[in-house]
């Protein structure tokens, strides 16, 4: 196990806040990545699967619906022989909805999911101690382990190695 160990014995805790855009303000307020991407749907999903493929993972599908009344896209795939699921869910569109809108709110989800996964993979290197993926990995009850750190719930994981 890797153990930290800080500069100063000062210990600082800072809240992180976030606040909830609308896609037309992400650009012209926060400068969202994605936005502005040229890239097409069609590239992006195949950078994802390409990116997931080529690291090891298997049966890599993606699904597009709805979550919190906004379009989202689900990822799933098994890494590590344990199930993971990224669900991805783009800004709202507040204003008139038109194709190139939704368009462009689909492409800058699957631009953000294209560099979460990349993070993931490359985070595997700088936290040597915690897997890619391992908040998104599924556990028994069919929940995330992510949702179940936020809901305060027993972890046992599906599958796995050795198991």
């Amino acid at each position: 196990m890797t153990t930290f160990e800080p500069e100063s014995t000062a210990e600082r805790a800072h809240r992180l806040g976030y606040k909830s855009l609308r896609l037309d303000q992400a650009y012209l307020e926060d400068g969202l990545s994605g936005y502005t991407t040229g890239r097409s749907i069609k590239t992006l999903e195949r950078e994802i699967y390409d990116l997931l493929n080529a690291a090891g993972a298997e049966q890599v599908g993606m699904v597009y619906g709805m979550a919190e009344k906004r379009k989202a896209i689900r990822l799933r795939f098994i890494w590590e022989n344990v199930p993971a699921e990224i669900l991805q869910v783009a800004l709202p569109i507040r204003v008139r909805m038109t194709k190139i809108k939704l368009e462009q709110t689909i492409k800058q989800a699957l631009f953000h999911l294209l560099n979460e996964v990349r993070f993931e993979l490359e985070r595997r290197h700088f936290h040597p101690n915690s897997p890619a993926f391992v908040t998104y990995m599924i556990a028994r009850n069919g929940l995330t382990i992510g949702q179940m750190v936020a809901e305060n719930a027993p972890l046992q994981l599906v599958g796995g190695k050795g198991e």
